[in-house]
């Protein structure tokens, strides 16, 4: 459970640079509910959920594709940077911290207002400690705040990273039982995000509110080994939720883990292939589909899942692919299985063993 750490900059309606505490800043542009994020580890399509705290992230290499996703003015403010990605973002940070004051080069450094009350005061500090990764320092200003959501938040999230998995627990405990929240990140002006990852391309975005604190504690709740609980949480979640495309590939992955794969099959009923979370969300019930050995209905559930690619990381087709040949290959379908195997061949030839079904090691 990775995270980010920011204070975002605006220099115009959908563009925003994102300073953190690299040298190098972050470009962001929003649109229609999806962001496009450029920075030193490339590109990454971010889409959320308004008002729930949950969003997705995929990692792609593609910039043009995606601009017809956010709008078409998004893509002409962007075109006018270039593609360069990084050097675009360089340029940009340089403008902003004309327009903003704020230092091109510069660690975290959350706004101080004329006016702060001690408890945003000592939030503050306990941010910048944060951001300089000076974890201890940081958990000590935040348990005087007492109950404050917002420093259990960031308390609970600093005792995961230390493997401390029952404070952690506690903290989220207590941080879902309080309001406000995000209140104090508002009034500091910074903003954080919590990556949980779900597949190797795919992670939950996860913000302090109820619906995201709910995710962390489940990723907590998997690292301390309580399965159940962790299992428990997700379906409440789901039902709470029962559209989320995120917490839906969360509880199947989750379920695929325990091999339950008749509520995997029931979790994922109706999912369409309407953006990268869902296409998981396909890989996920095919493969249930095929461990409960209904190939057919299994292949039925990859091949319509390969009919969209735009956006979706290659490496996730490539898992699709291979699951599709795999069933064709089972039904009889030797031609058509064949002709997956050697496209998955040509663009990795170490996938698996797709070099032993062609004969080939």
């Amino acid at each position: 459970m990775g995270f980010r750490f920011f204070q975002s900059v605006g220099i115009g309606k959908h563009l925003r640079v994102n300073l953190g505490k690299s040298l190098l800043p972050s470009l962001t542009g929003h649109a229609k509910g999806i962001s496009l994020n450029v920075g030193k580890s490339g590109l990454r399509v971010i889409g959320t959920i308004p008002g729930m705290g949950i969003g997705y992230s995929v990692t792609t290499k593609g910039l043009t594709r995606t601009f017809k996703k956010v709008g078409k003015q998004l893509a002409r403010d962007w075109a006018d940077l270039g593609k360069g990605g990084v050097s675009a973002a360089k340029w940009l940070v340089e403008k902003a911290a004309q327009q903003s004051q704020v230092p091109a080069a510069t660690t975290l450094q959350t706004p101080k207002a004329s006016v702060v009350d001690p408890q945003t005061s000592v939030f503050q500090t306990a941010l910048e400690l944060f951001s300089k990764k000076e974890f201890g320092l940081s958990l000590g200003k935040l348990s005087t705040l007492q109950d404050h959501p917002d420093a259990l938040f960031l308390a609970g999230l600093i005792q995961y990273h230390s493997g401390k998995y029952d404070a952690a627990k506690k903290s989220l405990d207590r941080a879902l039982s309080g309001a406000d929240h995000g209140s104090l990140f508002s009034k500091v002006g910074a903003g954080i995000a919590v990556e949980i990852p779900l597949t190797p391309e795919i992670g939950a975005e996860v913000a302090p509110t109820t619906a995201g604190l709910k995710l962390m504690l489940v990723e907590v709740l998997q690292a301390s080994g309580e399965f159940e609980g962790a299992l428990g949480l997700l379906r409440a979640l789901q039902q709470e939720l029962p559209e989320s495309p995120v917490v839906k590939l969360s509880l199947a992955e989750l379920l695929a883990i325990g091999s339950q794969h008749k509520e995997v099959v029931n979790v994922l009923e109706g999912v369409q292939n309407n953006g990268p979370v869902e296409t998981a969300c396909l890989l996920y019930r095919g493969r249930a589909l095929k461990a409960l050995r209904l190939n057919d209905a299994a292949y039925q559930t990859f091949a319509p899942a390969l009919y969209r690619t735009k956006d979706r990381p290659p490496s996730l087709l490539r898992d699709i692919r291979y699951e599709k040949a795999v069933c064709a290959e089972e039904l009889g379908k030797k031609a058509e299985a064949k002709k997956e195997f050697e496209r998955i061949y040509a663009e990795d030839p170490r996938f698996k063993d797709v070099k032993a079904r062609l004969d080939l090691a």
